[in-house]
C-alpha cells in the first residue's frame, strides 16, 4: 500500500491506505490461523489445503490484515511473503516501498502479467532476459523461489474484482505453478464472489475467514492507540461520548472509524460517505446511488447497538414503498429535509402522500436493484436476526451506518419521514405477528425523535439489563 496523505479532491475524500503496526488491534483470532499455518510448512508437514480466503465488507480491515501478515512474515527466518496488490490499476508496478515484496498490478491483462512477473523476478534475482514471454518468466521466477526451500506466503489483495480473463492468467502461470511447491501458502483477500478459477485447491479446498466490525471493546482499543499520535489526540479529550457516537456512525468499521476519529463525527461524517463511495467514478451515478441508499437504508437496522430482533432484510414491497415516500419529500417537500416535524405534520405528509400521482412502479426498483447490486452495495441473503431466520436484501453494512447516521444529521425531516413510514408498515404487520414485528415497529417509532441525547436502542432492553 502506498503512502501517501490524505487527498482531498473537491468534497471527495481518498484514504491514506498506510500501514502502521502501532495502531493494528484486534484480529488475533485470525493472525494465529494463519500463523499456525506457516508454522506447519516450517516444520515440513505436508498441508493439502494451503490456500486461503480472507473476506469482509468494504472498510473492514482486510487488506490491513494481510499487510500485519505480510510484514510479520517478512521477519521470520525461512520465510519469504510477498505482497501483490491487485485492487485497482495504479500506473506503476514498482514496489510499493523500498526494499519490500509488496507490488502493485499495473494492467490487467497478459502484458500486465508479464510486466508483474518480471518485477517480482528481478526483486528475487530470477532471470529476467531482454526478450521473454509469460510462460518462460513464470518458469524462471518459480525455479527461483522453489530452489531457496524456504516457506512461501504469497498475498493477492483486492482479487476478488478482477476480470475474469487476468484471473485466468494468473492461475495459469503463477498460482498453480506455486502449489505445486509444497511449501507454499496462498491468501486472497476481497469482498463479494470470490474469483472462479479450474483448479480445485484454488476454487474449493480453500479456508475462509470473514472478517466482521470491531465490537465497541475493540474500538475502544483502536482509539487509544490512536490517541497518542498527534492528529488524533483530540480523541483523548472527547472520551466516551466520541466513542459511542463514532461507533453508531461507523458500526465499527475500522477504515470510516478512522476518518471520523480524525475529523469528528460532524465534519467527517459526509467525507466518510463519499469515500466508501468514491470507487464509483461517474459523478452523476455516483449522486444517484447516493439517493437510492437513502431512500433503502433504513428498511435494514441503522443503529448498530439495535437489538437484532429489529434486523429486517428488505423484500420488494417494503423496498418500493420506501423508494416511492423518498422521492415524494425529496420532490413536493424540499423546504422540509432539515426541519423537525411534529406528528400531526408527519399524519398530513401521509395523507398527501396516499393522493401523490408520481409514483414509481415495479420496474424502477428492479433497475435500482440491479444497479446496487452490480456495485456491490446489496445483496440478498439470509442471516440470523434474534431468534428468527431473517431473508432478504440487506445493505452492505459499511455503508449502511455511514449514510443513515448521515440522514439523521443532514436531513433531519427526511429521517423522521422514513421512520414514520417504517412505524406504519410494521405496525399493519404486527397485527398479524405482533412477536415478529412490533419490534421492528417500535423501533422506528422511538427513532423518529431521535436526538444526540437519545439513541434508538436505549430503548430497548438489552441482555442483562432491565428497561426504564
Amino acid at each position: 500500500m502506498a503512502d501517501h496523505d490524505l487527498r482531498i479532491e473537491s468534497n471527495w475524500v481518498v484514504l491514506p491506505e498506510q500501514f502502521d503496526e502501532a495502531l493494528f488491534v484486534g484480529r488475533k483470532k485470525e493472525v494465529r490461523r494463519v500463523g499456525e499455518k506457516v508454522k506447519r510448512l516450517q516444520n515440513g508437514e505436508i498441508i493439502k489445503t494451503r490456500t486461503m480466503r480472507i473476506s469482509g465488507e468494504r472498510g473492514v480491515g482486510k487488506t490491513w490484515l494481510s499487510l500485519r501478515l505480510h510484514h510479520d512474515f517478512r521477519k521470520k527466518n525461512g520465510v519469504r511473503s510477498i505482497y501483490i496488490d491487485c485492487d485497482q490499476p495504479i500506473g506503476s508496478s514498482q514496489p510499493l516501498s523500498a526494499g519490500n515484496l509488496e507490488f502493485r498490478v499495473e494492467a490487467f491483462n497478459y502484458r500486465g502479467l508479464l510486466e508483474l512477473l518480471v518485477s517480482l523476478s528481478k526483486k528475487i534475482g530470477a532471470l529476467v532476459p531482454v526478450e521473454t514471454s509469460v510462460q518462460e518468466q513464470s518458469g524462471w521466477l518459480i525455479n527461483k523461489l522453489t530452489a531457496s526451500d524456504q516457506v512461501l506466503v504469497l498475498f493477492l489483495d483486492g482479487l476478488f474484482s478482477v476480470n475474469p480473463d487476468f484471473v485466468s492468467l494468473l492461475e495459469n502461470y503463477l498460482l498453480v505453478p506455486l502449489l505445486s511447491y509444497p511449501k507454499t501458502l496462498i491468501v486472497m483477500t476481497g469482498r463479494g464472489r470470490a474469483p472462479s478459477f479450474i483448479n480445485y485447491y484454488l476454487n474449493n479446498a480453500v479456508i475462509e475467514i470473514k472478517l466482521g466490525p470491531f465490537e465497541k471493546k475493540e474500538l475502544e482499543e483502536f482509539f487509544d492507540r490512536l490517541a497518542k499520535q498527534s492528529q488524533y489526540r483530540r480523541i483523548g479529550t472527547q472520551g466516551q461520548t466520541e466513542l459511542d457516537e463514532i461507533y453508531r456512525a461507523s458500526g465499527g468499521y475500522p477504515r470510516t472509524a478512522l476518518l471520523l476519529a480524525k475529523e469528528g463525527v460532524a465534519q467527517g461524517i459526509e467525507k466518510a460517505v463519499n469515500a466508501l463511495l468514491g470507487f464509483i467514478e461517474d459523478e452523476m451515478q455516483r449522486d444517484e446511488i447516493r439517493r437510492h441508499l437513502e431512500a433503502l437504508v433504513l428498511l435494514n437496522r441503522w443503529d448498530p447497538e439495535l437489538p437484532e430482533e429489529v434486523e429486517w432484510g428488505m423484500r420488494d414491497s417494503d423496498s418500493l414503498l420506501f423508494l416511492n415516500a423518498y422521492h415524494f419529500f425529496v420532490q413536493t417537500k424540499s423546504d422540509l429535509l432539515q426541519q423537525e416535524l411534529a406528528p400531526e405534520h408527519l399524519e398530513a405528509l401521509y395523507e398527501a402522500f396516499q393522493e401523490w400521482k408520481g409514483k414509481k412502479n415495479k420496474s424502477y426498483l428492479r433497475k435500482v436493484r440491479q444497479e446496487l447490486q452490480e456495485l456491490q452495495l446489496l445483496r440478498w441473503e439470509t442471516i440470523q436476526g434474534g431468534k428468527q431466520e431473517v431473508r432478504g436484501y440487506f445493505i452492505d453494512e459499511a455503508i449502511r451506518y455511514p449514510v443513515a447516521y448521515a440522514l439523521w444529521q443532514n436531513n433531519r425531516g427526511l429521517w423522521q419521514w422514513l421512520h414514520f413510514m417504517g412505524r406504519k408498515l410494521f405496525d399493519r404487520w404486527a397485527e398479524v405477528d405482533p412477536d415478529r414485528y412490533k419490534p421492528l415497529a417500535e423501533a422506528h417509532a422511538k427513532a423518529i425523535p431521535w436526538s444526540r441525547e437519545t439513541k434508538p436502542s436505549e430503548n430497548f432492553e438489552q441482555p442483562g439489563r432491565s428497561s426504564s
